[in-house]
C-alpha cells in the first residue's frame, strides 16, 4: 500500500497553523495586558510578531514549494 504524502502533508499543515494560531492568540492576549499600562510597548512587540509571523509564512511558502517542485519532476520522471 502507497503512502499519502499529499494528505499527510495536508494534516500537517492544518495542525501546525492550528498550533501556530492558538499561541499567536495567547501572546496577543498577554502582550494586550501589558500594553494599558504602557502603550509604547504595544507597538514595538506587534512589529516583532508581525515580522515573524511573515517570516514564518514565507518559510512555510518555501517548504510546499520545494515540497511541490520535487514531487513534478517525480512525476515528470515516472510518466
Amino acid at each position: 500500500m502507497k503512502y499519502n504524502w499529499d494528505q499527510f502533508f495536508l494534516r500537517l499543515t492544518i495542525v501546525v497553523s492550528a498550533i501556530a494560531f492558538i499561541v499567536m492568540v495567547i501572546v496577543a492576549q498577554t502582550y494586550w495586558i501589558k500594553w494599558r499600562f504602557d502603550p509604547s510597548y504595544l507597538g514595538i512587540r506587534i512589529q516583532y510578531w508581525v515580522e515573524h509571523g511573515l517570516y514564518g509564512l514565507l518559510g512555510a511558502g518555501c517548504v510546499w514549494g520545494i515540497y511541490f517542485t520535487i514531487r513534478w519532476i517525480c512525476l515528470g520522471l515516472k510518466k
